[in-house]
């Protein structure tokens, strides 16, 4: 399928945070799943909770809306961008008010356990990359990740690093046309992705910039 042809791309705003919600909580599980809950409708209300307080994407938060509709979101994280200790306690305190101490807790304990890999000067960290299905097989993703290798070069960036669990065969497909390497498997946490997610490992995959 040919994508569609008026594709907007634009920060997010306080405004598309719903919108960024029900995309993520529907098309991507993930650590999502294991950090918010199962349920979507109760994920997504979760997900819009946390994404004021720079917990859930720490970083440059773009949308591609196709019309009024949002196709994909993702995550530009720098280093200036990683949440701190206090973050985290004022995210924890934030869900407890809805959700309890310990579902606050549990949650913010698995985003920070996934917050991706430490980063330097140089380095950009591209995280929460979602399509919604009905927009999927038709080349956005590529298209964001296109503008994403942009955006990173304008903040300056030479590398760009993204995690990917194994089985997402879809996404390796694109990692290995565009030109990433795997760095490093882990299989940490199979007891927990095999169950929830169907994938016994987290793949880390870096890109030059140059190249």
């Amino acid at each position: 399928m040919n994508p569609p042809t008026s594709l907007t791309v634009q920060r997010a705003a306080p405004a598309d945070y719903p919108d960024i919600a029900r995309l993520m909580a529907e098309n991507f599980r993930g650590k999502f799943a294991i950090a918010l809950g199962r349920d979507t409708d109760v994920r997504a209300r979760r997900i819009e909770t946390l994404l004021p307080t720079g917990i859930i994407c720490p970083g440059h938060i773009y949308v591609i809306y196709s019309g009024d509709t949002l196709a994909t979101t993702f995550t530009l994280k720098t280093a200036d961008t990683i949440p701190t200790a206090p973050d985290y306690a004022r995210a924890r305190r934030t869900l407890a008010k809805t959700d309890g101490p310990l579902r606050a807790w549990w949650a913010i304990t698995i985003l920070r356990t996934f917050s991706g890999p430490k980063l330097g000067p140089d380095d950009v960290y591209l995280d929460n990359l979602v399509t919604a299905r009905t927009f999927q097989r038709q080349g956005i993703a590529r298209q964001a990740a296109a503008f994403a290798y942009q955006q990173a070069r304008r903040l300056g960036k030479a590398v760009i690093w993204a995690d990917v669990i194994s089985s997402n065969y879809r996404v390796m497909g694109l990692v290995e046309k565009e030109g990433w390497e795997i760095v490093s498997r882990t299989y940490w946490f199979a007891p927990i992705t095999w169950p929830l997610l169907g994938a016994p490992g987290i793949y880390r995959i870096r890109k030059r910039l140059s190249e």
